[in-house]
């Protein structure tokens, strides 16, 4: 009962130090085009985000709210789609699975 209490104890320790480690951080952001890089916002605008208008009110909601954080962030406003375009070269799609 007391070797489990310590070893509790000693897996607590460990997870807190872990959590404290610095990770190197990814370049998530580019600053310019970059091969295999998806663009939220380019100079041309911010890609547009689809979201089913039949999908789960929730599921649409997030949509919502990703098109505001990006305004937010960039100034520049994403279009809401919910139909599906015949043609796009980039696209954000939201949605549950079927």
């Amino acid at each position: 009962m007391v070797f489990n209490h310590h070893m509790k104890k000693l897996s607590l320790l460990i997870l807190i130090l872990f959590s404290l480690r610095q990770v190197p951080a990814q370049e998530l952001v580019l600053h310019k085009s970059s091969a295999g890089a998806f663009p939220i916002v380019a100079p041309g605008g911010a890609t547009a985000i689809y979201v089913d208008s039949n999908d789960h009110w929730l599921v649409r909601q997030a949509a919502v709210f990703l098109q505001q954080d990006i305004q937010r962030v960039t100034g520049q406003l994403p279009e809401l789609l919910h139909r599906m375009p015949s043609a796009a070269s980039n696209l954000i799609i939201i949605g549950s699975p079927t």
